[in-house]
């Protein structure tokens, strides 16, 4: 599977970091707790808006109308 496939369901803020190549791993545990594990520290990140299902679906939905 593409990782072109499935960045335009999240949101921007999110796409930022999933494609951050100082990140090696990227853990989003439910709708707030978002961690990042850079060189072997593990650190809380926080967003500036609530990653909720409504904003994935938001975030997609404006994506594919102005691509």
């Amino acid at each position: 599977m593409s990782f072109d496939l499935i960045l335009p369901f999240f949101t921007e803020e999110l796409r930022e970091l999933l494609l951050d190549p100082s990140i090696s791993d990227l853990m989003i545990n439910g709708t707030n707790g978002v961690f990042a594990d850079r060189n072997g520290v593990v650190e809380q990140i926080g967003l500036t808006q609530p990653f909720t299902k409504r904003t994935l679906a938001g975030s997609y939905r404006a994506r594919r109308a102005h691509p």
